[in-house]
């Protein structure tokens, strides 16, 4: 019993190991949205690094400084944000999807 308990405790040790700290990634998006921003849904692939981050924004303007800050975060090599992924609701405020790419898992 001993043996095969210490097997499992191995087991545990090799998975935790492997575990993506996801939640620190969500905070740091989070912390970058700032004000005027509402994140609607982020997602990311743990294989290709593709990320997209999903939401609204109270204009055009809060969508591309959101993508800027996204873009000089060390977390991302990449964020994109074409014209084509805004779109405009009739008050004025904006709907809005980020490509973003991440460098690495280790947050």
């Amino acid at each position: 019993q001993a043996q095969t308990f210490n097997q499992f405790l191995t087991l545990t040790e090799q998975i935790s190991g492997q575990e993506i700290q996801w939640s620190k990634l969500l905070d740091r998006v989070r912390a970058l949205a700032g004000i005027g921003i509402r994140l609607d849904r982020i997602s990311a692939d743990g294989k290709s690094l593709d990320g997209i981050v999903i939401g609204q924004a109270t204009n055009e303007l809060a969508a591309l400084n959101f993508k800027t800050r996204l873009e000089k975060e060390s977390l991302f090599s990449n964020a994109s944000l074409p014209l084509s992924n805004i779109n405009t609701k009739a008050d004025g405020s904006v709907i809005f999807t980020i490509a973003v790419k991440l460098k690495t898992l280790n947050f």
